[in-house]
């Protein structure tokens, strides 16, 4: 009965951990006849999201996912216009995050994440505009400037993954010949009895 106990709670553990996927981390597009869309990953749209979440940054709506094929060099340009307003709206609130008005810095900090957010995406995004205008696809997995980055990031995950199964095992295999121990054996009545203080 112990044994399969153990092997159950071993293989159930196994089971949850693997379900751990590292996401892709490639901004990709795909094309119509007449549009491009900007196709982000789960980490890129949770980005996105607190990107869009101060007013400064939604008013300009400097990431939009959908792009004429005519418009393209349009929308790169107003995106490099958005990023040097949004850079002097960030500007401003670096000095309103040690207000004491307690709106006024949480105003502050989130005009300040977004902005930030929005910098983090920017890179990729600008060429997924530049190819776009080419009537081209694009995707960040195979530009040698973010390839490395993507595949490290992939990595990190995955280790991190592994990491996290090989923990869920050694805890239940601990807890599980533990708990056998106990049961099993003296248990904590006959430790406490036979335990001696060293003074």
């Amino acid at each position: 009965m112990y044994r399969s106990k153990f092997v159950a709670s071993v293989v159930c553990v196994a089971v949850v951990s693997s379900a751990v996927v590292a996401p892709a981390q490639a901004l990709e597009t795909s094309l119509s006849s007449t549009q491009c869309t900007v196709e982000l990953t789960d980490s890129e749209k949770e980005t996105r999201d607190k990107a869009y979440k101060p007013e400064k940054v939604k008013e300009h709506d400097p990431l939009p996912l959908k792009i004429k094929i005519k418009d393209a060099n349009e929308a790169l340009e107003k995106h490099e216009a958005d990023l040097v307003q949004l850079d002097f709206e960030k500007s401003l609130a670096d000095s309103d995050v040690f207000s004491d008005d307690a709106k006024v810095k949480e105003n502050a900090q989130a005009i300040i994440a977004g902005v930030e957010a929005v910098y983090k995406l920017s890179p990729k995004y600008k060429k997924a505009l530049k190819a776009c205008a080419q009537s081209k696809t694009y995707n960040s997995a195979k530009d040698k400037d973010f390839a490395s980055t993507d595949s490290h990031n992939t990595s990190s995950q995955m280790n991190q993954a592994t990491a996290n199964i090989l923990y869920g095992l050694l805890t239940t295999a601990g807890l599980t010949v533990l708990a056998a121990f106990l049961l099993n054996g003296p248990g904590v009545q006959g430790l406490l009895k036979n335990f001696k203080l060293p003074f």
